[in-house]
């Protein structure tokens, strides 16, 4: 399955790329130059939101960690948002999900309503 990126201008202005499809080791590539691209122009603000995503592998944990430590040192705000079932769960066995879905030290909560699933199953709550 391919990867789909959308980048969006939140009301808020911050800069939010929408994910859709699978992460991984063939895939995973536009996603760290999305967001390298978008901390690189100065955006104050990044939101990476992971409703649409099917599947995460280690390598993209990896990138949403880089992406997270990068703009840490950019002075940017970042958080992951949206995670949905397994991919939630592979965020939280990983031990990676409170320092992704944290921003400025509080818990995040997603500035958008998330949609239900097209299956009807619950969302995972973050």
């Amino acid at each position: 399955m391919s990867l789909v990126i959308d980048e969006q201008v939140a009301g808020d202005g911050a800069t939010v790329l929408v994910v859709a499809g699978e992460v991984d080791m063939s895939t995973v590539q536009p996603l760290r130059t999305a967001i390298v691209q978008v901390l690189d122009r100065g955006a104050p603000e990044l939101v990476v939101d992971l409703d649409a995503v099917t599947f995460l592998d280690s390598t993209g944990i990896s990138v949403l960690v880089l992406g997270r430590r990068t703009a840490t040192g950019t002075g940017a705000r970042y958080r992951v948002v949206n995670a949905r079932d397994m991919v939630a769960r592979v965020l939280e066995v990983t031990g990676v999900r409170d320092f992704l879905t944290e921003a400025d030290g509080a818990r995040a909560e997603a500035p958008y309503p998330q949609s239900p699933p097209a299956d009807g199953a619950e969302p995972v709550e973050q």
